[in-house]
């Protein structure tokens, strides 16, 4: 049982020294990225029970939390960016936007899905066809699993933030007399 209890700590240790031996903000977004899609595209193929739809579910919630914690320690980090390249700070209208584009984008979340389950042929309070039961579980499953693939691809190759580039900026930042 104890094994089991610390699994997944072993696991995020194993890929933290794998893939980010000295992990920064960004090498961390992307473990919680992998751990996510791991677990959700495994997840697709494997799950034919209750308990495995949890256990799944476990593992990618804990890949979430990675990124839904560091998605704040980001917005810090683009305040300090905005300041570097533009000369003024300015963090109400860096925490507005965010504000306002989480909202829309769970405005979104609301939406698609529904439209996704129209065209899979789901039919409410029916036993679901073949094609409405793979639409469910593709959208449980691939559609995140996919989106944390596509943002490990941005977060490694287009993010300009990682730990050496803000250490620089924070270092101008200074010089200047911006910061005390």
């Amino acid at each position: 049982m104890l094994f089991l209890k610390s699994a997944p700590f072993r696991l995020i240790r194993f890929l933290l020294a794998l893939f980010c031996p000295k992990p920064d903000k960004i090498g961390l977004y992307i473990i919680g990225c992998v751990i996510w899609a791991a677990a959700d595209l495994t997840a697709f193929f494997v799950v034919d029970s209750p308990f495995a739809f949890v256990a799944f579910a476990s593992l990618a919630f804990l890949g979430s939390s990675f990124i839904n914690t560091l998605n704040w320690a980001l917005i810090s980090d683009a305040v300090e960016y905005g300041e570097w390249k533009t000369g003024i700070r300015a963090e109400g209208l860096v925490y507005s936007s965010y504000t306002f584009f989480r909202k829309l984008s769970q405005a979104i979340a609301g939406f698609v899905p529904g439209i996704v389950l129209a065209l899979v042929g789901y039919v409410p309070n029916a036993e679901q066809s073949e094609n409405a039961l793979f639409g469910i579980r593709s959208l449980i499953y691939i559609y995140p699993g996919v989106l944390a693939i596509l943002t490990i691809v941005f977060m490694y190759f287009f993010y300009p933030l990682w730990n050496d580039k803000y250490k620089q900026i924070i270092s101008e930042l200074s010089k200047k007399g911006d910061r005390t």
